[in-house]
């Protein structure tokens, strides 16, 4: 049975006439809000008039801006983060491929063995060696820290919401909080006190 009681579109046997009537009416559409002169043809338009389950398909579609192929098609790719980077004055600033290499060359991956403090204190380390007038130590901080990550932990990175972390002590704060947890905090504490 079905979940939904949405009515079906209804079936169309010249499918073909009524797509390239759909591509015709979205060119016409499209050229009118670019500013062009041009009109729509009223033939066109009522060309498939004979079957009224094609107009009012192509009604569906027009009002939707999209062809049945679109629905197939795959979207556009953007790039999100969790990390947004803070604007910086200096527009003539760049990262030096060396530097991006060196700080990917130990990706924290959320191995047992690898130390979340231990990541964070070598990256701290590494970005403290760029300087560049106008630009601060956040800016060099959140900009490079995507890329000392790895496996699980870049995965991670990539499903936290677009720009939900715009300082450092806020992505320090979440790094620690998913891999430092208040249970290994207490394990530490446990081995500590029965050492």
């Amino acid at each position: 049975m079905r979940k939904s009681r949405q009515s079906l579109v209804p079936y169309d046997p010249e499918l073909d006439q009524t797509l390239r009537e759909i591509r015709r009416n979205l060119k016409a559409s499209q050229k009118q809000k670019e500013g062009g002169s041009q009109k729509r043809d009223d033939t066109s338009t009522s060309s498939s008039s004979s079957s009224s389950s094609s107009s009012s398909e192509s009604e569906t579609y027009d009002n939707n801006n999209c062809t049945p192929c679109d629905y197939g098609a795959p979207s556009a790719f953007s790039l999100t983060s969790g990390i947004l980077p803070p604007t910086t004055q200096a527009n003539d600033f760049g990262f030096k491929p060396a530097l991006i290499q060196l700080v990917s060359s130990q990706p924290f991956h959320e191995l047992g063995s690898e130390c979340p403090q231990d990541h964070l204190r070598r990256f701290i380390d590494l970005s403290m060696t760029v300087k560049h007038n106008g630009v601060t130590q956040d800016y060099i901080r959140l900009s490079l820290f995507k890329f000392s990550l790895g496996g699980e932990a870049a995965k991670w990175l990539a499903n936290l919401p677009p720009n939900s972390l715009s300082t450092w002590d806020q992505v320090t704060k979440a790094f620690l909080a998913r891999f430092y947890p208040l249970s290994k905090t207490a394990e530490m504490r446990s081995k500590s006190m029965n050492f």
